[in-house]
């Protein structure tokens, strides 16, 4: 996510902002810097059109402001990581076989190989997680790949991204990561959205 506190709707930036912010925000516990980040954005757009996801960030940046950061840390934890697993289970193949480390995670290496893309060295969890997915899109758009983003979004997020943020958008633990989990719902509707128009543009064979 870029320093700056502004996002603009409706531009191609835009896009690899948001999946750039729902990755920091759902990969590691939140700092005081995007705490600051998120208290102080500010959108601009000049479409009605974007009221729901406007709403989404305004909640966001709200209960950024509201958060007390150790406990922000604390809630993190208990909800992504746990002393076993943490509430919300982040990866695919939980969602889409019951299970970790399946056939959706061995699909998504070949996929990921095919596309040249390989997991940073620091980076410990299998790829299936939500974050490394909202990563690997926003790398597809800043290299204007729009075929690739089209057969990635479905094959690797459309199956299972909508019960990942319902429960998040509803827990209880967390008032913070339900508006995070509203966010992501939203944005990652209207992109499927988004895609879905595009594929009736590009031929996908």
């Amino acid at each position: 996510m870029p320093d700056n506190s502004t996002i603009y709707l409706n531009e191609r930036q835009f896009r690899i902002d948001v999946y750039q912010l729902l990755a920091a925000l759902m990969r590691n516990e939140p700092q005081t810097g995007m705490l600051q980040l998120l208290g102080n954005l500010h959108i601009e757009t000049q479409q009605a059109s974007n009221t729901a996801l406007i709403n989404c960030f305004a909640r966001l940046k709200q209960q950024a402001n509201m958060a007390d950061i150790e406990q922000l840390q604390h809630q993190f934890f208990e909800l992504f990581i746990g002393l076993s697993q943490g509430e919300i289970n982040p990866y695919g193949s939980w969602y889409r076989e019951n299970k970790l480390m399946s056939n959706t995670l061995l699909r998504l290496r070949a996929h990921l190989q095919q596309l040249g893309i390989s997991r940073e060295e620091q980076v410990k969890e299998p790829e299936d997680h939500i974050s490394a997915l909202c990563e690997v899109m926003a790398i597809l758009i800043q290299d204007k790949a729009e075929h690739q983003q089209i057969v990635f979004f479905e094959q690797h997020i459309a199956p299972w991204f909508e019960p990942l943020c319902n429960k998040l958008s509803e827990n209880r633990l967390s008032p913070f990561y339900a508006s995070v989990g509203e966010l992501a719902y939203v944005f990652l509707q209207q992109e499927q959205t988004l895609l879905e128009h595009l594929r009736i543009q590009v031929s996908i064979n």
